[in-house]
């Protein structure tokens, strides 16, 4: 399944994390993904953290990071994709992938990407 909102509303982040555990008592063994922005919020900042809590056995949090916030903090520095239950082979394929989109889609010197995990 994957999980794509806005983000816009103030309750968006709460409802990812409600969705998910209430699919994972649905459907423990599924392969969910979350899309998230990096944004400076104190709810997109912890994510990341709340989908773990909720992993039943495995998860992967994929960061892109290309451009710096404006000088007032504001703005998409890039993306996240959370995901629970992933398949075991994928983070070997953005290991290699990821300095790839790094180098195409860079705005300022500093993009990186960070790739974090845990496995049953």
């Amino acid at each position: 399944m994957l999980i794509d909102p806005s983000y816009e509303g103030n309750g968006d982040y709460g409802r990812v994390v409600a969705t998910l555990r209430d699919a994972l008592g649905r459907f423990a063994p599924g392969v969910y993904m979350v899309w998230y922005p990096q944004v400076s919020k104190v709810e997109a900042v912890q994510l990341p953290r709340r989908l773990a809590a909720l992993a039943p056995a495995s998860w992967l949090d994929v960061r892109l990071t290309v451009q710096e916030p404006d000088r007032h903090g504001f703005g998409l520095a890039g993306s996240g994709v959370f995901l629970l239950n992933p398949p075991h082979t994928l983070r070997a394929h953005l290991e290699r992938v990821m300095p790839f989109l790094v180098d195409a889609l860079a705005q300022f010197d500093g993009a990186r990407f960070a790739i974090e995990s845990a496995s049953a």
